[in-house]
């Protein structure tokens, strides 16, 4: 079977879209942008910033002592866990039913990737396995997850 990838989706990011452009005119695809493959959104207040710049800030204590007990817990600007991931799941069963077997490659953040890959190989990973800027070759059909 070849390996040419078919199918370029990405998040409408603006890093995403920068690398997705480059990627697509690489392989002379055209990109199909998808607000499903945002990054997780904890809060607009936070956007933008490094982690040293949030971590003290009231509404993040508040969303990392709530949200380890509360999947559906969200700070009022922002998704939940539980919403964050039905909204990738739902992503990744529509390409499922859409392009069956096609090679599809997807250029997202580093909490989508992880999503995406449980959804596939179906089972836990931890997310000291997934790291931004890594490439992964998913095999739904076997369940297999190789680092490339």
């Amino acid at each position: 079977t070849s390996q040419k990838i078919e199918l370029l989706f990405a998040s409408p990011l603006l890093r995403t879209k920068q690398t997705a452009r480059i990627i697509g005119r690489q392989l002379d695809l055209l990109v199909s942008f998808s607000p499903s493959l945002k990054d997780y959104r904890r809060s607009k207040s936070h956007e933008g910033l490094n982690s040293s710049q949030y971590t003290n800030l009231p509404d993040y204590l508040l969303w990392k002592e709530r949200a380890v007990i509360d999947e559906s817990f969200s700070l009022s600007d922002g998704e939940s866990n539980s919403g964050f991931n039905e909204r990738v799941t739902e992503f990744a069963s529509f390409l499922d039913k859409s392009f069956d077997h096609k090679k599809i490659a997807i250029i997202t953040h580093e909490g989508v990737v992880l999503q995406l890959i449980r959804y596939w190989i179906d089972k836990p990973i931890d997310r000291e396995k997934v790291n931004n800027a890594n490439i992964y070759k998913v095999i739904p059909e076997t369940k297999k997850l190789e680092l490339l």
